[in-house]
């Protein structure tokens, strides 16, 4: 008598996962990458996992979103046309013959860059709303009489006009200014200054009595 033993084992399949992401230089530009996060399966982390998985079992996707970056969802296409899940970790379906591909979708967020202009500045520009990783550019206008002195709050700076990349939180800056000094020399009536009336010094648009005249006429 002879005895036979059928053995099988289980066929396994792709699993392939990408992580997509656009930038602020394109925000209609998804592309493979790890600029907005990165896609976690079967112990490997990256732009792209891909592993066998036995047929009929589940897998577990984890997402995870860069800095200034938010996680969108899970698709089944590079088109993000067929969203399935908009948690960052996501169960699949049994795994099937023909094998499973996902794409997790990360995208910049967006933050404010607010300006304060006070007295002596005629007009900032650059205040609005920015992407994550947004070369920002921001500018001051100084009134007549007025000294341009520089940025102050998310940065001290001097430079104006004044550039720098947009982080991931919203941005606050003041625009500082100092009123210019003059000064008011006394001279005698032949036009040659004197030393019997001291010279005064005034800061624009203040107002104070000038220094009493020493001056004596003589004859």
């Amino acid at each position: 008598t002879t005895t036979l033993y059928a053995q099988w084992s289980v066929n396994a399949y792709d699993l392939k996962v990408y992580a997509y992401s656009n930038s602020a230089s394109g925000l209609d530009n998804f592309a493979n990458n790890t600029v907005g996060g990165t896609v976690s399966f079967a112990e490997e982390t990256g732009e792209k996992v891909e592993a066998k998985v036995n047929y009929g079992e589940v897998s577990t996707l984890v997402a995870e979103a860069a800095e200034g970056n938010a996680f969108v969802g899970w698709y089944t296409d590079a088109s993000f046309a067929n969203k399935v899940s908009s948690n960052a970790s996501y169960t699949t379906p049994v795994m099937v013959v023909a094998g499973l591909t996902y794409y997790a979708k990360f995208t910049a967020n967006k933050y404010t860059v607010s300006l304060e202009a006070g007295v002596g500045i005629a007009r900032v520009s650059g205040a609005a709303e920015y992407l994550y990783g947004a070369e920002i550019n921001i500018s001051a206008e100084v009134e007549a009489g007025y000294t341009w002195s520089g940025w102050t709050g998310y940065v001290t700076t001097v430079s104006n006009p004044y550039s720098f990349t947009m982080p991931a939180s919203d941005v606050e800056l003041t625009s500082e200014y100092r009123e210019h000094n003059y000064k008011v020399i006394f001279k005698a009536n032949d036009g040659s200054e004197t030393e019997a009336t001291e010279e005064q010094t005034f800061t624009y648009t203040e107002t104070k009595a000038l220094t009493k005249n020493s001056f004596t006429r003589e004859g």
